[in-house]
């Protein structure tokens, strides 16, 4: 009978989110892959924010496995979808997405009102912190909004290493 080893699986809480992306700038694909090998491009997440009415936008890197043919072109607006990941360090963070259901949908200039509040955001995670707060909804209505953080953790197929 063979010896089974200890394998600590380790906990993953992934976060998927979906939603058209304006591609702001193409950062190639990673040196010395040949053909095919991960592209990145720069872009952000565009929403409103709640206390000021403003949109705001986060800048995230995108990222997908593919050829030069199936590259995303800076100034087109995609409908992506794939895993979210924000490490604990002060960089932007990363979406990997699917390239097999990756659509084009049209030019920038098209888009550039009506991106905010459009990307979904799905996951599972632990609940670290509740909080009630006192908000304005619909019609300048007094409302309860709940806020709520999670901890989650996800594989980086960028990182090698182990972060806790």
């Amino acid at each position: 009978m063979a010896a089974r080893t200890n394998v600590v699986r380790r906990v993953s809480h992934p976060v998927s989110v979906s939603g058209p992306y304006d591609i702001i700038q193409s950062l190639g694909m990673a040196a010395g892959e040949g053909q095919f090998g991960q592209f990145s491009y720069n872009t952000t997440i565009g929403f409103t924010d709640m206390m000021t009415g403003e949109e705001s936008n986060i800048m995230v890197r995108v990222s997908a496995y593919g050829s030069e043919t199936t590259a995303l072109l800076p100034d087109k607006v995609y409908i992506l979808h794939g895993r979210f990941i924000a490490r604990n360090e002060d960089t932007a963070p990363i979406v990997y997405f699917e390239q097999d259901v990756t659509l084009h949908i049209g030019d920038s200039p098209t888009y550039m009102s009506s991106l905010a509040n459009k990307v979904a955001v799905n996951g599972l995670g632990i609940v670290i912190n509740r909080e009630e707060v006192p908000g304005i909804g619909l019609g300048n209505t007094l409302q309860t909004d709940l806020h709520v953080t999670l901890r989650h953790s996800d594989y980086d197929n960028a990182v090698s290493q182990i972060y806790p």
